[in-house]
C-alpha cells in the first residue's frame, strides 16, 4: 500500500511539474484560427505556442482555379499555320485555359525576438503541385482529327526531341513547374496568438525559394502520357531567348499576406 502511494504520489508531482513546465513555455496551450488572404490565394491558417518566443503554424490557400484567353487577342500568334504543305487558320481558331495551382499548404515558424513583440521572423515550407500555371490550348479547330497526337512541330529542326504535338482530342499543353516542397523566409508583424485578446491581425511579406522553372510542353506522339519538351533559348528565335531565359532563371516567388487570427481557446 505504502509502495501504491508512493507511485501515485510521484505520479501526481510528475504532472503537476510537467503541467507548470508547459505553462512556462507556453506548449501547444492556445489556438487561434484564420481566414487568410495573400500572393497564394484566399485560404486559412491555425496557430498555436510553443514557447513566448516561438508560434507554429500551419495553413492551406486556394487561388482563383481557371483563365480563359482568347487565342485571337495574342498577337504573338500566327494568324495562320502551314500544315503538310496546307494553310490553316490558326490565331481565330483557337482557345485557352491557363490554370493556376489551385491548391497550397505551409507549415511555418514565427520567431520573436522579444515576449512580447510583434515584429517576427517567419521560416518554414509551401507545398504545392510542381505546376503552378498550365496552359491548355484547343486546337481541334485547326487540326483535322486523323491529325491528333499525330502532326507535330519541331522546335529545333537538328533535334528530333523538341518537338510537340496535340494530345489525342487535340488539345497542346504546356506548363510553368517549380518545386514542389518550397523553403519559405520571410519578416512580419503582429502576434497571431494573445493571450490577452481575442482577435489578432498579422501581416507577413516574404519569398518561396521555389527552384529555377522549367517551362514545358509535351509530345505526344510516342506515348499518351506525353513526353515533356523542356523549352531553352536555343530551341528558339531570338525574340523568344531573352523571355526564357528570364523566366529560367527566377527561383524566387513573393509571399504577401494579411490574417486574421480568432483565438479559440
Amino acid at each position: 500500500m505504502k509502495k501504491t502511494f508512493a507511485i501515485l504520489t510521484a505520479l501526481l508531482a510528475i504532472s503537476v511539474f510537467s503541467v507548470r513546465a508547459q505553462e512556462d513555455k507556453q506548449m501547444f496551450n492556445h489556438l487561434a484560427v484564420a481566414p487568410t488572404i495573400g500572393f497564394d490565394g484566399i485560404g486559412a491558417e491555425a496557430i498555436t505556442p510553443i514557447t513566448p518566443y516561438l508560434q507554429l503554424h500551419a495553413g492551406i490557400a486556394m487561388m482563383l482555379p481557371y483563365i480563359p484567353i482568347n487565342g485571337s487577342s495574342i498577337k504573338a500568334i500566327p494568324e495562320t499555320i502551314d500544315i503538310n504543305g496546307n494553310t490553316r487558320q490558326l490565331r481565330n481558331n483557337i482557345s485557352a485555359v491557363a490554370s493556376l495551382n489551385s491548391l497550397s499548404g505551409n507549415l511555418l515558424l514565427d520567431i520573436f525576438p522579444g515576449k512580447n513583440t510583434s515584429f517576427h521572423f517567419t521560416v518554414g515550407l509551401y507545398f504545392a503541385d510542381p505546376k503552378l500555371l498550365a496552359v491548355d490550348v484547343d486546337a481541334s479547330k485547326v487540326l483535322k482529327q486523323d491529325e491528333y497526337a499525330s502532326y507535330y512541330l519541331q522546335l529545333n529542326e537538328n533535334d528530333p526531341k523538341t518537338r510537340i504535338s496535340s494530345d489525342k482530342e487535340g488539345h497542346i499543353k504546356a506548363d510553368l513547374s517549380y518545386w514542389t516542397v518550397r523553403p519559405y523566409f520571410g519578416i512580419g508583424f503582429g502576434r497571431g496568438l494573445r493571450a490577452d485578446k481575442r482577435v489578432s491581425t498579422t501581416v507577413d511579406l516574404g519569398i518561396v525559394y521555389a527552384g529555377n522553372p522549367k517551362v514545358q510542353s509535351y509530345d505526344y506522339t510516342l506515348s499518351d502520357a506525353g513526353k515533356p519538351v523542356v523549352f531553352t533559348s536555343e530551341m528558339l528565335d531570338n525574340k523568344d531567348k531573352g523571355i526564357i531565359n528570364t523566366i529560367s532563371n527566377i527561383p524566387v516567388l513573393p509571399v504577401v499576406k494579411v490574417n486574421i487570427f480568432i483565438r479559440i481557446f
